[in-house]
């Protein structure tokens, strides 16, 4: 396995992308991001150069926007190492002092996520700035977005990601997910910083395009399950195409999941927010 990580500064802001490269399995990286003495995320423990940035950077605490092990991978490090806080939405406060126990897949593609202490993050905080905690659930239970009010900055974790939804793993909700992503739009942002797209250039437009895509996606689906059609044809006629994802993860990722989530969340994907 390769490992690396490249930086580059954003509106003040410190953006570390890690990357690996696994045999027989795509590229893939995840961002953290530096700001006002603040690390938002750790990254995965199996991209060790992310241990050498945190050391450069010397922060004063680490914010994280939900528990998995792409983005608290190295939360036992940073305790062990740089010995200074590090803040979790408080359902997962007690999670995260026992060691991770996530599918092989998972181990071997962003490291395991040993056990630390973290502190249970408040509605706001003031670093140089005055924040704002968001909570965005839907691609996890505890999901946050961090805004900074001084500088429109708003951290989203994974709460976009991608334009579009082709796939989806066990336990996420699509409706909620969707109206965390209606949530924000009331937010007055300047910017978005996703932990797996970057930057969002246009971010407004990208996340309406996404609610748009998540609204239409979802009618179509519901359409053809009142029609009588089963989950398998459906995925046959809208998600064609077999993701990397569901082989590599034995079913953890899947079209069949989409799906299926879509139908029982029907009336609270078409609730008015």
């Amino acid at each position: 396995m390769t490992t690396w990580c490249e930086q580059q500064q954003i509106e003040g802001v410190t953006c570390t992308k890690g990357f690996h490269q696994l045999a027989q399995v795509r590229q893939v990286s995840v961002y953290t991001y530096m700001t006002e003495g603040l690390v938002i995320d750790v990254g995965g423990s199996k991209i060790p150069q992310f241990r050498d940035v945190l050391k450069q950077q010397s922060p004063e605490a680490v914010l994280l926007t939900h528990h998995h092990e792409d983005h608290t991978g190295n939360s036992a490090w940073v305790e062990q190492h740089l010995q200074i806080p590090q803040y979790i939405h408080r359902s997962s406060v007690k999670d995260m002092t026992q060691k991770a126990n996530n599918p092989l897949y998972r181990q071997q593609v962003w490291g395991t996520r040993e056990a630390f202490t973290a502190l249970p993050l408040s509605d706001t905080f003031t670093a140089k700035s005055i924040w704002d905690v968001i909570e965005t659930p839907g691609h996890a239970s505890d999901h946050v977005a961090f805004y900074n009010r001084s500088t429109g900055h708003l951290f989203a974790g994974d709460l976009f990601v991608a334009p579009k939804l082709k796939i989806m793993l066990e336990g996420e909700s699509y409706s909620t997910l969707l109206h965390s992503l209606q949530n924000i739009q009331a937010i007055d942002y300047s910017g978005v910083f996703c932990h797996h797209a970057g930057f969002l250039t246009d971010a407004r437009s990208l996340i309406d395009r996404k609610i748009t895509y998540m609204q239409e996606f979802a009618e179509q689906v519901v359409r053809l399950h009142d029609r009588g059609m089963p989950t398998t044809q459906i995925v046959a006629e809208l998600l064609p195409h077999t993701h990397v994802m569901e082989a590599v993860s034995d079913g953890e990722w899947s079209r069949h999941y989409l799906v299926n989530t879509i139908v029982q969340e029907r009336d609270a994907i078409f609730m008015t927010v």
